[in-house]
């Protein structure tokens, strides 16, 4: 089984998280929503990782940086290990990277149900917000 590492993280000001429409391009879930996050490059830690991506992607610094879990997801015979994170941001200061990021936007969890997001970023996105798999 192959395994891949990566992380994401809940940007958010007050009780609304940043969301980020993937770019059409992509080859894994393209359209769908997400939180922002990457794949760790050959020896980066987890907070050198997502600093790095949110440079990339959103063209952002992340303040108070917090290590939320560790999620493990299993699909098509792979193993994918996500490091979650949480941190503030400045959405005036948000430039993305248009190969990385069709629309972005932030919700609270009353707006959750009017996105598309894969399964594994719903179920992370339910779990911030304290909600129950319906």
């Amino acid at each position: 089984m192959t395994t891949s590492v990566g992380c994401a993280i809940f940007l958010y000001r007050g009780d609304r998280i940043l969301i980020q429409k993937r770019a059409a391009v992509k080859k894994r879930y393209p359209g769908y929503w997400e939180i922002p996050g990457g794949a760790m490059e050959d020896y980066e830690t987890a907070d050198v990782c997502i600093r790095r991506e949110m440079r990339e992607e959103l063209g952002i610094e992340v303040a108070d940086l917090e290590n939320l879990h560790t999620d493990i997801v299993y699909r098509d015979g792979k193993r994918d290990v996500v490091f979650i994170f949480r941190g503030q941001y400045d959405f005036a200061a948000i430039c993305p990277d248009p190969a990385e990021v069709a629309e972005y936007g932030e919700i609270s969890s009353a707006e959750f149900g009017n996105y598309h997001f894969y399964p594994a970023v719903r179920n992370q996105i339910m779990r911030y917000f304290g909600m129950e798999d319906t």
